[in-house]
């Protein structure tokens, strides 16, 4: 993840890291595909699992963020989901 002002130094990596990026900076958190969440500085939380399945490794193409926070819209293939995370 880069700052706009500076595109030559990344401001942080996100290890593991994702193609599909949230920001949910109401909520406190960086949401990426697989469900991986992260606090608002790029450190690794955890990895959610959809209904007991495991981590969705591909299909996953956009993240929307609530902007109340904690809550997301995810979009993969052909289906829409909605997920709500932990309050901080």
């Amino acid at each position: 993840m880069f700052k706009a002002e500076d595109l030559k130094k990344p401001a942080f990596i996100l290890d593991p890291g994702g193609t599909a990026v949230g920001f949910d900076p109401a909520g406190g958190y960086i949401y990426t595909q697989d469900l991986r969440l992260y606090d608002i500085g790029g450190k690794f939380l955890k990895e959610y699992q959809r209904a007991g399945r495991q981590p969705m490794t591909t299909g996953m193409r956009q993240i929307l963020v609530h902007p109340a926070g904690a809550t997301f819209l995810l979009m993969t293939g052909d289906q829409f989901s909605a997920v709500a995370v932990p309050k901080k």
